[in-house]
């Protein structure tokens, strides 16, 4: 809308919580900017659901200050979340962090688009991508779509998905560790961020507690996560009724570091012997759409699997 009204919009704090809280120092500065200039620009609603400036919005109700709104006629919440994030992208200045978190969210709203679009829900929203790279890069639809809204690879796109949910759940179980993630006062690498995120709530702050304050968080983060995985497994054995093979995790015989790598090498041709196979003898003219996908995103999850395990081993041969 064109005209000046001081509107009562709906605040969705997961829209929110996109972005830093601002500084003290921040919305001084703009509540003073607003207060003698007006709302410096229209904000974007959904649904009555403000989209972007939660700041503006709320410096203008404390003041009883008119501003213009732009009503998007949007078929789902999750293209509005593609809205939003793209918004905040393009005219924030926000921390790598939040960058990745934001640009993660939006990569799983465009799954879920995405999802419709080959269930025939929905159509397409976004430019249609030659079939030809999904084939030669084998990343999902998805994860191509938000490479080219942000300018970065469809693997980082993927990984950053990942990174979102993560961080989501961190929030919920942990909103004091996850406070401290996106302030970058506890860091992590991507692959343990997302391990993280797969944790329980006592594992979190386990974790969160051993390696707060080491200089060298990956090491220490690898060693506890392993004995929190071998404590797992011996607590549903003993759930189970079941005699462990090992009644204390200290009995357990001498770690051996090539054990874990050396069994995934002789499983992953195992993998690919299955894979040729699919491509020999699978007519994928007569499959279903919803096969098709179902197949992409596992794809894509294996593809973003190996990303990680790479950049894991590159870490290593680089230090």
């Amino acid at each position: 809308m064109d005209e000046l009204h001081l509107y009562n919009l709906i605040l969705d704090d997961e829209i929110k919580n996109l972005l830093p809280a601002p500084t003290s120092e921040q919305y001084t500065d703009m509540e003073e900017e607003i207060v003698y200039h007006g709302c410096p620009r229209t904000l974007l609603v959904w649904r009555n659901i403000l989209l972007t400036d939660y700041m503006f919005y709320d410096i203008c109700h404390k003041w009883d200050i008119p501003f213009k709104i732009m009503e998007l006629n949007l078929p789902t919440r999750d293209d509005a979340m593609v809205t939003a994030c793209r918004f905040i992208i393009e005219y924030q200045d926000i921390t790598d962090v939040y960058s990745r978190y934001v640009i993660g969210k939006c990569f799983l709203s465009v799954k879920r688009i995405m999802s419709d679009v080959f269930g025939h829900r929905r159509t397409n929203p976004f430019p249609p991508i030659d079939e030809s790279i999904t084939e030669k890069t084998g990343r999902c639809y998805s994860a191509i779509i938000t490479s080219d809204m942000f300018g970065i690879a469809p693997g980082t796109a993927s990984q950053y998905g990942s990174c979102a949910t993560a961080l989501d759940n961190i929030r919920r179980l942990k909103p004091e560790i996850a406070e401290k993630l996106f302030d970058k006062k506890y860091n992590l690498s991507l692959a343990n961020l997302i391990a993280l995120g797969k944790m329980s709530a006592s594992e979190m702050q386990i974790m969160y507690d051993y390696t707060k304050n080491r200089k060298e968080t990956g090491p220490a983060f690898l060693q506890l996560k392993k004995k929190l995985e071998l404590q797992r497994s011996y607590n549903e054995i003993k759930g189970r009724g079941r005699r462990p093979s090992h009644p204390e995790i200290k009995q357990m015989p001498k770690y051996d570091p090539d054990a874990e790598i050396s069994s995934l090498a002789l499983t992953i041709p195992m993998w690919i012997s299955s894979m040729n196979r699919t491509l020999s003898m699978a007519k994928f003219d007569q499959a279903t759409p919803n096969a098709l996908w179902k197949l992409s995103e596992k794809l894509s999850d294996l593809s973003q699997a190996i990303y990680t395990l790479q950049k894991a081993i590159e870490e290593e041969y680089h230090e």
